[in-house]
């Protein structure tokens, strides 16, 4: 029989760490909600702002507007 890839998320035989980690803590408040909110907003509108090339501004107002 062949050898097949592996294509499990669980570690390979004799590794027991967990393949992704993470290195920021959970969230589990509504502080730490706005506080993370806070933190990324102006990089994700400049974000959206280049990949959509100032189109989705034009969406977030069509979608206000439909949304009364």
């Amino acid at each position: 029989m062949a050898a097949s890839s592996h294509l499990s998320l669980r570690p390979p035989p004799g590794q027991n760490r967990p393949i992704f980690r993470s290195r920021c803590r959970p969230v589990r408040c509504a502080d730490d909600h706005q506080a993370l909110f806070n933190r990324i907003a102006l990089v994700y509108d400049n974000l959206n702002d280049m990949l959509s090339l100032g189109q989705h501004r034009i969406w977030k107002r069509m979608a206000v507007s439909w949304s009364g």
